[in-house]
């Protein structure tokens, strides 16, 4: 059984003694959850997220983004917006699966299913653009 322990000596010692001994699995166990698809970016975000994933700068991330947005895989990358407008909500399924097609090895048709839509559709939340409602890789 998993415990947390208060003493950080008495943790020490547990190590010190386990230290380069066998140790015997007794149980495992499996848990299935069910989770949430993530919130779409905004431009602030994605620049975060693709530094801490990848190394990117924020110009070569908005720069990516932009490519993205001109090939038409990816909506309106300068945004502060986390939200679609609900006259985008039938583009949403075409653009996953052109975003799809692009990934290299991919051929033919893809019909990636899209559940949860109206999660990410809210037009009071919309400022001056909508989310980037590229695919999250």
């Amino acid at each position: 059984a998993s415990a947390k322990l208060p003493d950080k000596t008495r943790a020490e010692n547990i190590r010190a003694t386990c230290d380069g001994a066998a140790a015997t699995v007794t149980a495992v166990g499996q848990t299935d959850k069910k989770l949430a698809p993530p919130k779409l970016y905004d431009l602030t975000t994605l620049q975060r997220e693709a530094n801490r994933l990848w190394g990117y700068t924020a110009q070569q991330t908005l720069d990516y983004a932009q490519a993205l947005y001109d090939k038409k895989l990816a909506t309106y990358p300068r945004t502060d917006s986390r939200f679609l407008t609900s006259d985008m909500t039938d583009a949403i399924p075409v653009l996953v699966n052109l975003s799809a097609l692009a990934v290299p090895g991919v051929r033919g048709s893809v019909a990636i299913g899209i559940d949860g839509v109206g999660r990410v559709i809210n037009d009071k939340k919309v400022t001056d653009h909508h989310a980037s409602a590229a695919t999250r890789c």
